[in-house]
């Protein structure tokens, strides 16, 4: 709709009057201006809030028109944004923008009904609507606004507190809500007035970007109230006290060495930022008790103690609360730290390279240089390193004089670096423009020459370069700085730099030379009869190899010794002549090789054992001597019985001695069969069979006859006769005890008896103990199994008194003080016998 506007001045200001009525002809026309309406018209507003409605405004005239929005109190427009109509606004024709408008329920009546009216300004330099060209909505869509009033304020903690709560020195954030009429509420936290009813309990804030924020002050209750015109609202806040928020411990990072303790303190921070002392309430852990320990016992609360060298973590935890901390353990404490040297003094602009060596309390030493802080006395005379590649390099800066410590966990050494006053001026490499071989290295040198005609080898402190690296290299590692050598034929410029000086000599690289020749193999030994094919290598300057066997002329210092073969097909070889010592040459163009040679003794290169294939009976001091005769490489044969080493490939059959005086010598054992003697020299061996055959009970054997052979300790071999018609056992009243208790042990049972009753009387076990038969003397007094054996086969023993009873060795289990057994020949019964009583004895041997 097209409005005419007429404007009368009162006493109020400027009041425009406007027909809206449709021109002649044009009644069915578009506006001149469309107000277009594109969000609701009819709102509701909080008194203290604020709602947006938008209108697209279109320029319908033919003509680009200057507008702007007829005021409108508790209505503003908003012009920011690309889309949004400034205030005036240019549109060319068809064009359009968005009318933003603000509605302020603060400002505006209770309701309002009308506009919004958009017109052509009065001209360029007057912004002002004109009355006589503007447009407004349609009735549907101008704007029907009522503004809600403020009913009640509810003061909340996130949600509805009851008896809210907050420690002693926190925050806690309160949000006030409007409440209005028509079912509206609305944020006013921002809006309100806050206020505590107890400041000194607890505060309340008004300030921009923490209004409602409430901080716990001292112990108590208060009365949280927001008020906005008139109306408020409330909550209660209790404070209590405070709460430890954070932990410290101390000392942070500690260092302690094995075995020493270090105490621990654990500090709370609390929420009103006082401090309390936990560490004697703190749970207090170590991550590796096997590095260190930390004690939760009373008294010793917070106690470390270094077990083992390593790092662990230290932590105190409290009230959900934890603080970390690490702890070293290292092997010993350091004492006193010695940088060398003492009083060193250098040029300035040069360096020096300082030591620092650690002295600890269990007096070891260790290089401490990349691990201390060095420092200066004097940085405007000498400055020092701590970088990682270059720890305790001092560099002259000035003249004079500075004290250079290096400290290390809080122990200092120190020592005094003179720097005086000359400079560099050039620097001279030498050697100066030489040939080196292909691969061969060539050390230079840097001499630096000063303002006051001093010179100073710079050969560690320059920078070496080579222009072709190519051609050759050159190092510069610490311990090997100004080395170059030759990668490739050619030439390059060698140059040694400092301090912006720099000197140079030509190095021409020439084709690899025969460096050396290496004869293989080296030192050998040779057996007398034997030869030996010897190579030449040769090495080249360029560390390339060359087989020079066939190329090289051959020599021996002694012929008579080894000779050595220049015929082709055979360069090389050397072949032994007599015993002795030579030395042999391989030489080519006056480079020379050479190695020793020692020939030998003839090597052994067989072993026969003789007697061949033998037989001997089992049983003790059955014996065979064996010989062991050998081949040399020089064809020799000698005998080398004494020589070699001897062993049976089965002792169970026979054993064969290493003795000295009884070397070879077999002697047979308990099992009847075949085995091998073998003799071994120099890892030759040479071996021959041997049968042992078993001897048959009845026989004469060994100083007596074979009586038992039916397996274990019954092997046995008796006295030609008794020893004895009639002999006590001796120890009436005595136990000897378990010692002499075996039924199948004579000798084991003899032994103990012996060394029991002594040699003072004579006894059936003294007896046999000292018995010479056959030239044996290892005979022994029966067990009663044994003594049961003879009286089984004395018919093929013969020589026995089958009325007569025998002692045993085996000591009665019934009254072992008084009794012994013993055995009737008659019928061949064991029995019991009292020690004194005065029996027979047959003393008996061992052949296995």
């Amino acid at each position: 709709m097209t409005c005419r506007f007429a404007s009368l001045m009162t006493r109020i200001g400027l009041v425009i009057l406007g027909l809206c009525i449709p021109i002649l002809g044009m009644a069915l026309s578009k506006p001149t201006f469309s107000v277009v309406a594109t969000t609701p018209t009819q709102v509701i507003v909080p008194s203290t809030g604020t709602v947006k409605v938008n209108y697209q405004v279109t320029n319908n005239t033919k003509l680009t028109r200057t507008l702007t929005m007829v005021p409108i109190k508790g209505i503003s427009q908003n012009t920011s944004g690309l889309e949004n109509c400034k205030s005036p606004f240019t549109l060319a024709p068809n064009q359009s923008c968005m009318l933003s408008l603000l509605l302020n329920g603060n400002e505006l009546p209770p309701s309002y009904l009308g506009g919004p009216m958009v017109c052509k300004t009065q001209g360029p330099k007057d912004p002002s609507p004109s009355p006589f060209l503007c447009s407004r909505p349609s009735a549907e869509s101008i704007l029907s606004i009522k503004v809600a009033p403020l009913l009640a304020i509810k003061v909340y903690h996130g949600r509805p507190l009851l008896n809210s709560t907050v420690p002693q020195g926190l925050s806690r954030k309160f949000y006030a809500v409007g409440f209005f009429a028509n079912q509206i509420h609305k944020n006013l936290t921002q809006s309100v007035e806050w206020h505590s009813s107890a400041p000194s309990i607890a505060t309340v804030s008004n300030s921009s970007g923490s209004y409602g924020v409430v901080t716990g002050v001292n112990v108590g209750d208060a009365t949280i109230s927001a008020s906005f015109k008139g109306i408020s609202g409330s909550a209660p806040i209790q404070v209590n006290a405070a709460v430890v928020t954070q932990l410290q411990i101390t000392p942070t990072d500690p260092s302690i060495a094995n075995g020493t303790k270090q105490q621990f303190t654990a500090t709370g921070i609390l929420s009103n930022g006082t401090t309390l002392d936990l560490t004697t309430q703190v749970n207090w852990t170590s991550s590796n008790s096997a590095v260190a320990a930390i004690s939760n016992a009373s008294g010793s609360q917070g106690l470390a103690t270094g077990n083992a060298i390593g790092t662990t973590t230290i932590t105190a935890a409290y009230a959900g609360q934890t603080m970390s901390t690490s702890l070293k353990v290292t092997a010993a404490t350091l004492s006193l730290i010695q940088v060398t040297p003492v009083n060193p003094s250098i040029h300035k602009g040069t360096g020096q390279q300082f030591m620092a060596t650690g002295v600890y309390s269990d007096n070891s030493t260790e290089d401490l240089t990349s691990f201390v802080t060095w420092s200066s006395s004097n940085p405007l005379v000498a400055s020092i390193e701590n970088a990682p590649d270059t720890p305790g390099l001092a560099l002259g800066v000035g003249t004079g004089g500075s004290m250079i410590t290096a400290t290390y966990g809080g122990v200092s050494g120190n020592a005094f670096l003179t720097v005086t006053p000359a400079q560099l001026t050039s620097i001279v490499v030498s050697p100066y423009n030489i040939s080196l071989p292909n691969g061969y290295s060539q050390q230079y040198s840097a001499k630096g020459i000063y303002t006051d005609n001093t010179t100073q080898d710079l050969t560690k402190e320059v920078a070496w370069a080579s222009s072709d690296t190519n051609v050759a290299t050159i190092s510069n590692a610490p311990d090997s700085p100004g080395a170059a050598v030759g990668k490739g034929v050619g030439s390059t410029l060698i140059s040694a730099s400092l301090s912006g000086v720099t000197g140079v000599a030509p190095l021409n690289i020439i084709e690899a030379v025969l460096d050396s020749i290496v004869v293989v193999p080296e030192n050998a030994s040779l057996p007398l009869g034997t030869s030996q094919q010897y190579k030449a290598k040769g090495i080249f300057s360029d560390a390339s190899e060359e087989n020079l066997t066939t190329d090289v002329t051959w020599t021996t210092s002694d012929t008579s010794v080894v000779t050595i073969s220049n015929a082709t097909g055979t360069q090389g070889l050397a072949q032994s002549v007599s015993l002795g010592h030579a030395t042999l040459q391989a030489s080519l163009n006056g480079i020379s090789g050479t190695t020793g040679i020692t020939v030998s003794a003839a090597l052994l290169t067989g072993i026969t054992v003789t007697p061949t294939d033998s037989s001997i009976p089992r049983g003790i001091n059955s014996t065979q001597q064996m010989r062991a005769t050998g081949t040399y490489t020089d064809s020799t044969i000698k005998d080398i019985t004494t020589e070699v080493y001897w062993q049976s490939a089965n002792g169970s059959i026979a054993t064969v001695s290493n003795a000295v005086g009884s070397e070879g010598l077999v002697t047979a054992q308990g099992v009847a069969a075949t085995t091998n003697i073998i003799a071994t020299k120099n890892s030759v061996s040479g071996s021959t069979s041997l049968t042992v055959f078993a001897p048959q009970i009845g026989q004469s054997y060994g100083g007596g006859i074979v009586a038992c052979d039916s397996g274990g300790l019954l092997h046995l071999i008796a006295a030609t006769s008794d020893i004895s018609s009639g002999v006590m056992w001796g120890g009436y009243g005595t136990a000897i005890g378990p010692g002499a208790q075996s039924t199948i042990d004579g000798a084991s049972n003899t032994q103990a008896i012996v060394n029991t009753l002594g040699s003072s009387s004579s006894y059936a076990a003294r007896l046999c103990a000292t018995y010479n038969g056959g030239g044996y003397t290892d005979w022994f007094l029966p067990s009663s199994e044994q003594l049961h054996c003879l009286w089984a086969y004395y018919a093929n023993i013969g020589g026995f008194d089958l009325a007569s009873d025998y002692w045993s060795s085996t000591e009665s289990s019934v009254s072992p003080a008084y009794n012994a057994m013993g055995e009737n020949f008659t019928e061949g019964n064991p029995k019991n016998l009292d020690k004194n009583a005065t029996v027979r004895v047959r003393c008996v041997r061992q052949f296995m």
